[in-house]
């Protein structure tokens, strides 16, 4: 089940490499891999808060695993905002999609006929060697001249293919270590228009994407699959505190840390914070679920 899936998950660490937690906790279930795709797409959407409780579980267990299934599915929320030739290629060989992102900051792409020529760098690309896409933001270039509108530089989303760019081993972290958060680069790579959309507040989803979950605008749902596995990794740092705090006798002292008051001030107080906070996000992702 999940437990020992992300159990064996974590010998990604060692490697800074996401591949353990891609096949075990993604590739070997439709129901994981698809969280965020729609049925049109032959996937099996679910409630997002019962997919974010989902995600939590992992989260209480390893959190590293829990980041690659947030970030694993990610690509499909986007996908929606291409093109339908774009969405077809993108989903060419199945629902299992996996896109990797670096979301900024914005790159360039310069207009050329038929699409863009992406040019630069992006950091935190999670899943990077495991998803065949990844995900960018450019601002366009016409020539050297940027692109405008009456307000602020237009702004262009990409899907490029992995294999068409260059994965630079940054992510030498000691935690989240498996989550292969690389940086990624790319030079004058051509990206052909049906995998590219304008970015703008306001979008009209393609048919297949014309679920709940893809009415919410980019920011929430980014907020939507990320706070479940930071909500969950706090959950975990109280346990540890309270685990430590109940054997652990300090220097000079003949009673464990759980009797000193301080000590019982700050784990109520996380404790406080960490249910209003967990609270809030279920509340509000079940109340605008339901409009």
């Amino acid at each position: 089940g999940v437990v020992s899936g992300a159990d064996q998950a974590r010998a990604g660490r060692i490697a800074g490499r996401s591949v353990i937690c891609f096949v075990i906790v993604l590739t070997s279930s439709a129901l994981f891999g698809t969280l965020a795709m729609p049925a049109l797409l032959e996937a099996f959407p679910l409630p997002a808060s019962s997919a974010e409780a989902l995600r939590a579980g992992l989260a209480s267990v390893d959190s590293a695993a829990a980041w690659t299934l947030q970030a694993g599915n990610t690509g499909a929320w986007w996908a929606g905002h291409f093109p339908e030739a774009g969405i077809a290629e993108l989903y060419a060989d199945g629902p299992d999609f996996l896109m990797a992102a670096s979301f900024s900051p914005p790159h360039r792409a310069e207009a050329v006929a038929g699409g863009y020529r992406f040019t630069g760098r992006g950091a935190l690309a999670s899943t990077i060697h495991d998803s065949p896409w990844v995900f960018m933001t450019a601002i366009v270039f016409d020539g050297e001249q940027m692109r405008t509108t009456s307000f602020d530089p237009v702004v262009v989303g990409l899907a490029l293919r992995t294999s068409e760019v260059q994965i630079i081993d940054t992510w030498q972290s000691l935690g989240m270590r498996g989550t292969d958060s690389n940086d990624v680069a790319a030079d004058g790579v051509f990206v052909p228009e049906a995998r590219t959309f304008i970015v703008a507040p306001t979008y009209e989803p393609a048919p297949q994407f014309a679920g709940l979950l893809y009415r919410l605008p980019a920011l929430a749902s980014t907020d939507v699959i990320i706070a479940p596995v930071a909500l969950a990794i706090a959950r975990g740092a109280i346990t540890a505190v309270r685990e430590i705090a109940d054997r652990k006798t300090p220097l000079g002292s003949t009673k464990a840390m759980r009797h000193r008051p301080a000590v019982q001030f700050a784990l109520a107080d996380a404790e406080a914070q960490l249910r209003a906070a967990r609270l809030l996000f279920y509340e509000t992702l079940n109340t605008t679920w339901q409009r």
